[in-house]
């Protein structure tokens, strides 16, 4: 929340963060209440949208894949 009250006191209005799925973001977005059916969190009185990074969920998909043989690399 740090950065949020940073870019606040910048004059910047913070609408959304973007996670890479990393573990301790995560939890953190947990404690915040974040979860599949509200996806978002309140700081100072407003809804900021906690997004998971496309390409890094998508990269992680194909990793989880190919670890587990679903899929035969050069397929």
């Amino acid at each position: 929340m740090d950065i949020c009250h940073a870019y606040r006191n910048a004059g910047l209005e913070v609408v959304a963060t973007v996670c890479d799925m990393g573990s301790n973001i995560v939890t953190d977005w947990k404690h915040l209440g974040v979860s599949e059916m509200i996806p978002f969190f309140r700081f100072q009185r407003q809804e900021v949208a906690a997004i998971f990074d496309l390409p890094h969920v998508l990269k992680q998909t194909h990793n989880l894949v190919l670890k587990h043989a679903l899929l035969k690399r050069g397929m």
